[in-house]
């Protein structure tokens, strides 16, 4: 079940990042350089994320329960949002760039922060193994998915949206599928899953 979750949160996140380049493509125009940009900043701020994991210490079921709350609620409402305000004249490069930085560092910080949380389950080797690996089949899952399906079938601000449930699924379903070791840990994942 743990491995699903890998699997939905890569398929989320390269589904955001594909999303967020084709409304500045939509908005900005210049789509090669759009999507250059916004796949290069995303990448840059998954390393940033992945780097910042190493400070959550204690309470890590709970940090990545939060995370991936907040990453449904910016990435599910992030083209919608980036639209509207492009739509008000608001300054949509800085906004575009704020989002990509947030949903990246964001998307970032959730596999390393699951892989510590597995690896109480199997080896260290086992572990990295099956998590790329499920993490690099949920980009393939997400790429073919948004391209084929879901931007012509529900177009963009739903498929945020649809990608936003999901994340906040997967914290849902973390609260029921992770083990804390203290009362007080328990007792707000409780409070998580309301």
């Amino acid at each position: 079940a743990l491995l699903a979750v890998v699997l939905i949160i890569a398929t989320a996140g390269l589904i955001y990042e594909l999303s967020l380049a084709t409304v500045a493509s939509y908005l900005l125009g210049d789509t090669v350089t759009q999507f250059s940009l916004v796949i290069g900043i995303y990448l840059s701020a998954l390393g940033i994320g992945a780097y910042l994991s190493r400070f959550f210490e204690n309470r890590v079921i709970l940090a990545f329960v939060r995370i991936e709350f907040a990453t449904a609620l910016i990435g599910g409402t992030s083209a919608i949002g980036l639209e509207l305000c492009f739509s008000f004249g608001a300054p949509l490069r800085v906004l575009l760039l704020l989002t990509v930085v947030a949903i990246g560092i964001l998307v970032g910080l959730e596999l390393p922060l699951l892989m510590r949380i597995l690896e109480r389950h199997m080896p260290f080797r086992e572990l990295v193994a099956r998590a790329l690996g499920f993490d690099y089949a949920g980009a393939l899952i997400g790429s073919v998915g948004f391209s084929l399906w879901l931007l012509p079938t529900l177009g963009l601000a739903k498929t945020t949206a649809v990608c936003g449930l999901l994340n906040a699924a997967v914290g849902t379903c973390s609260t029921w599928l992770l083990e804390c070791s203290t009362s007080q840990d328990r007792r707000d994942l409780v409070r998580y899953r309301w």
